[in-house]
């Protein structure tokens, strides 16, 4: 009877998570969403778009997590909670307002190639959605350089723009268009801390049911080599090592052979 009032417990006070609804490795983290350096990049990004007209440029390293803030503020939802292309895409500056048009638009509008490009751009304002523009530095120099000075435009007739880059490359749109400069506001992204990683397995571990110690969540985080996205693959290899693929009752993480994980 002990053991079941425990049970009844355990779900009662987490619902029946799976480790892979909350440990997620690819996509948005309900359950482990971290926000880093004491919330800055939410901060900065709540700044940039109280101010009209503004091209927001999220810069940090790859899977640092650029996306999911996006997600977070905006949405997962291609097509209703956003517009979302990404720079891998884009050939030429016609291929980002195509796949920006397609995904608000249906069967009963015009076609694409039958709308001025002011027309779709004043579409697209009446959507009133975010145009994320992701991996913005995979899209070749020329192309940039024609985006950009579109995205102008675009912003001044009140499209918010935001666009994700990696450091190195984060200063493109200005580059590319000097006239930008006014009209750029940057989110930083740095490299994750230990603390911030550690978070992600405090929050985390409780939803499945497990009990894990302080040092063991710093022993994995120092392992995540900084990054997010592998902190959530060895907080998930950590409960499928215990050959669990349901919730499951409090075990002591500390059997856990380390070299394992």
């Amino acid at each position: 009877m002990t053991r079941l009032f425990a049970l009844i417990r355990r779900y009662e006070m987490f619902g029946s998570l799976l480790p892979e609804e909350v440990f997620v490795t690819d996509g948005f983290p309900e359950y482990t969403y971290v926000s880093i350096d004491q919330g800055k990049p939410e901060r900065d990004l709540t700044e940039g778009l109280e101010q009209k007209n503004k091209i927001i440029s999220i810069v940090g390293p790859s899977k640092s997590g650029k996306s999911t803030l996006c997600d977070k503020f905006f949405g997962r939802n291609v097509g209703a909670d956003k517009i979302y292309v990404t720079g891998g895409s884009v050939a030429y500056d016609n291929d980002l307002w195509r796949e920006a048009y397609r995904q608000v638009s249906d069967d009963t509008e015009k076609i694409f190639e039958d709308r001025a490009h002011a027309e779709v751009i004043e579409y697209l304002v009446g959507k009133e959605l975010p145009l994320i523009v992701d991996d913005f530095h995979y899209i070749n120099r020329d192309t940039q350089i024609s985006v950009c000075r579109q995205f102008k435009n675009a912003a001044s007739a009140g499209l918010r723009i935001v666009i994700l880059s990696v450091p190195h490359r984060g200063d493109d749109p200005i580059r590319s268009n000097p006239d930008l400069t006014g009209r750029h506001f940057s989110v930083d992204f740095r490299f994750w801390t230990i603390d911030d990683l550690k978070e992600i397995a405090e929050l985390g571990f409780p939803r499945v049911g497990l009990e894990s110690s302080a040092n063991f969540n710093e022993f994995l985080a120092v392992e995540a080599l900084r990054s997010p996205q592998i902190m959530q693959t060895l907080c998930l290899e950590v409960c499928r090592g215990l050959s669990r693929d349901r919730p499951f009752e409090h075990v002591n993480v500390e059997e856990i052979v380390r070299a394992d994980v």
